[in-house]
C-alpha cells in the first residue's frame, strides 16, 4: 500500500505558489493589525499626553489664580492691570514660549504704584493666557480664543470675580516633555517593526504547514485518478484536514474493494458464459463431424445449455437494469397475506415434485404494503426456487409473516443442507459460490439473490440471511407497512 510522500519531496514547478499566497495573506493581515494597533496606540498616547499637559497647566494656574485674587482684593478691582499692562507680562511669564523667561509667576499680591503710566508701559504681545472679568469681558490678553480653551474661575469670598482663559498647548514647551514623547513614539515604531518581522518569520512555516496536507491530498487524488486505489494518506492531525484525509482513505478503500469486485465479477461472468458456450461448441462440433448422432438426448442436452445460457443472460440484464435504476416499479397497495397464499399455491406442486413439504403460516392480522406485484413475484419466485434447488428431498420449506410495529417480517426457511456461517454475509454478492462444484448441477446462475436484494431495497426494506432452526437457510425480509390515514 503506497503512502503519499512528504510535501518537501515534491519539486515540481509552481509548488510554492500557494505557500507564497498564504504567507503574503498572513503578512498583509499582520501588517493591517500592527498598523491599526500602532495607530491606535499613537493616537491614545497623543490624547493622553495632551491631557497630561493640560492637567499640568491647570495645576500651574493655581498659584497665578491665588496672586490675582489676592491683588484683586487688595486693589479692589482689575483697574491696576488695565493701567499697567506690563504687570501682566510679569504675572504670566511662566506661560510664555520657551525663549521667554520661565521663572514662573511671582508669589503674593502685586503692589502697583498709583498714578498715571507713561507711554513707556508697552503692552505685552498677545499670548495664550487672558484675564476676563466676572461677566467674561476681556480685561487683558487676546480678545478671541479657540473653542477648546481652558477656563479657570477666580473666586473671592464665594463670588466669581473673574476668569482665566488659557489656550491649550499644541506641543510640549519643555525639552524633557518633547524628549519623552519622541522616545515613546520610537518605542511604538520599533515594536510595530519587530511584530512585522516576527509575523513574516511565522507566516512562511505556517503556510507550509497548512499547504502540506493539501499537497498530499492533491497527489492522492491524482493517484486515484490513475487507478492506484491502494493509495492511502498518513496525516496525524485532529482538525478538518485530518478528517478530510480519513475521508479520502475511506473513499480509496471503497474504490479498491469495488475494483476487486469488478475484476472478480468479470472473471466470474467470463467463466459462467464460457462453460455453456464450450459445451454447446463441443456438442455442435460432435454433430458436425458425425461423432454424435442427432437424437432426443442430444436435442435435450443442447436445449438445456441454451436455456441455462439464456437464463444467465436474462439475469445479467435484470441485474444491470436494477443497478442502473432502470427497472420500472409500479407500486400499489397490496394485502400481503392473500397475495402470498396465492403464490404458495402456485409453487406447491413444484415442492411436492421435489419431495418437499411447503408450510404456510400467515399473520392473522391484515398487513397492507405498498409494493409492485410483478417485482415481488420475481423476488419470492427466486427465493422459493433457491430453496427448491438446494434443499434435500424429504425436507421442508416454511413461509410465515409476522408484524413488528410499522413493519412486517417475512421468513422463508428450509431444511438441510445449511450454509456455512462465514458464507452468510456473502450470499447476496454477484456470482458468489458457496459450493463451487454444485453450482451448475443445481442449475443456478448465481445472480438471483443479488436481484432479490435490489428489489427489496427498492421497496425500502432489507433482506438478511441466517441459519435456520430447520437445519438449512433462513431468509428474513422486512418491509414497511402502509400507514393508515
Amino acid at each position: 500500500m503506497p503512502a503519499i510522500s512528504h510535501p518537501s519531496a515534491d519539486r515540481r514547478p509552481g509548488r510554492g505558489r500557494l505557500v507564497g499566497q498564504l504567507a503574503l495573506a498572513f503578512l498583509a493581515l499582520a501588517l493591517l493589525l500592527v498598523g491599526v494597533l500602532a495607530g491606535t496606540l499613537s493616537w491614545m498616547f497623543a490624547r493622553g499626553f495632551q491631557d497630561h499637559l493640560q492637567r499640568l497647566e491647570q495645576q500651574r494656574l493655581d498659584p497665578l489664580a491665588r496672586v490675582l485674587v489676592e491683588t484683586y482684593a487688595h486693589e479692589g478691582g482689575w483697574h491696576w492691570l488695565r493701567e499697567d499692562p506690563a504687570l501682566w507680562r510679569v504675572l504670566t511669564r511662566g506661560f510664555s514660549p520657551p525663549a521667554a523667561d520661565s521663572r514662573g509667576p511671582p508669589r503674593g499680591p502685586i503692589h502697583s504704584p498709583r498714578g498715571p503710566r507713561g507711554p513707556h508701559g508697552r503692552p505685552p504681545p498677545p499670548g495664550r493666557l487672558a484675564l476676563l472679568d466676572a461677566d467674561r469681558r476681556p480685561v487683558i490678553g487676546a480678545p478671541q480664543a479657540p473653542p477648546d480653551a481652558l477656563w479657570r474661575p477666580l473666586e473671592h469670598q464665594g463670588a466669581t470675580v473673574g476668569w482665566l482663559r488659557l489656550v491649550p498647548l499644541r506641543a510640549p514647551l519643555e525639552d524633557l516633555d518633547e524628549e519623552f514623547r519622541r522616545r515613546h513614539l520610537q518605542v511604538i515604531a520599533f515594536t510595530a517593526l519587530a511584530a512585522l518581522v516576527l509575523a513574516l518569520a511565522i507566516a512562511i512555516p505556517l503556510a507550509r504547514h497548512l499547504v502540506g496536507p493539501v499537497r498530499q491530498l492533491t497527489r492522492g487524488m491524482a493517484a486515484l485518478t490513475a487507478g492506484r486505489f491502494e493509495t492511502r494518506l498518513h496525516l496525524a492531525r485532529r482538525d478538518e484536514l485530518g478528517e478530510l484525509a480519513q475521508g479520502f482513505n475511506r473513499t480509496a478503500a471503497v474504490l479498491e474493494e469495488n475494483e476487486r469486485l469488478r475484476r472478480r465479477w468479470v472473471a466470474d461472468i467470463s467463466h459462467e458464459l464460457r462453460t455453456p458456450l464450450s459445451i454447446l461448441t463441443g456438442e455442435v462440433d460432435a454433430l458436425a463431424e458425425g461423432i454424435r448422432p442427432w437424437n432426443d438426448q442430444t436435442r435435450a442436452s443442447l436445449q438445456a445449455e441454451v436455456a441455462h445460457l439464456a437464463k444467465l443472460v436474462e439475469d445479467l440484464h435484470q441485474l444491470a437494469l436494477s443497478d442502473l435504476g432502470a427497472l420500472t416499479y409500479q407500486r400499489q397497495p397490496m394485502e400481503l397475506e392473500p397475495w402470498l397464499a396465492a403464490l404458495v399455491a402456485r409453487h406447491e406442486p413444484d415442492c411436492q415434485a421435489a419431495g418437499l413439504r411447503l408450510d404456510w403460516d400467515p399473520e392473522p392480522r391484515i398487513c397492507r404494503i405498498l409494493g409492485d406485484p410483478q417485482r415481488l413475484t420475481q423476488l419470492f419466485a427466486n427465493l422459493l426456487q433457491n430453496s427448491l434447488r438446494y434443499t434435500d428431498a424429504g425436507g421442508r420449506i416454511r413461509l410465515c409473516t409476522r408484524r413488528a410495529g410499522n413493519q412486517v417480517r417475512i421468513l422463508l426457511e428450509d431444511s438441510a443442507p445449511g450454509v456455512p456461517e462465514e458464507a452468510l454475509g456473502h450470499l447476496f454478492e454477484r456470482l458468489y459460490r458457496v459450493d463451487q462444484t454444485r453450482r451448475r448441477a443445481r442449475g443456478g446462475s448465481g445472480l438471483g439473490l443479488a436481484i432479490c436484494h435490489n428489489i427489496v431495497t427498492a421497496h425500502e426494506g432489507e433482506i438478511t440471511a441466517q441459519a435456520s432452526p430447520l437445519g438449512g437457510l433462513r431468509m428474513i425480509l422486512t418491509l414497511p407497512l402502509m400507514v393508515s390515514p
